[in-house]
């Protein structure tokens, strides 16, 4: 799913100079870290929200944008610095602690 920033633009009633300094000066390098940024927060909130045996890594990372599960696993590997697999095993560990709390 290609999102441009011309797109948001559109949405935002803004122009696309305005948006591109705006997303440099939160820190991000361009306007697809932004945008894969908000894409991985959402896959995190969807495997938090979602009993991950009930429902497919693909159905969530499609959900959020990601076309292909490739870029998905890179992406989210350059944000979150562990993989996909990593990030849903550490989020059980750390489900389970707390439910032995």
């Amino acid at each position: 799913m290609d999102f441009t920033i011309s797109q948001l633009s559109n949405i935002l009633k803004s122009n696309n100079l305005y948006i591109y300094k705006s997303i440099k000066l939160h820190g991000f390098s361009n306007f697809n870290h932004y945008l894969n940024t908000c894409r991985v927060e959402n896959v995190k909130k969807l495997l938090y929200e979602n009993d991950i045996r009930k429902v497919t890594l693909m159905y969530i990372y499609t959900e959020s944008g990601f076309s292909n599960q490739s870029t998905f696993n890179r992406v989210f590997k350059q944000i979150e610095g562990v993989t996909p697999s990593m990030f849903i095993t550490m989020m059980k560990e750390e489900r389970n602690k707390n439910d032995n709390l």
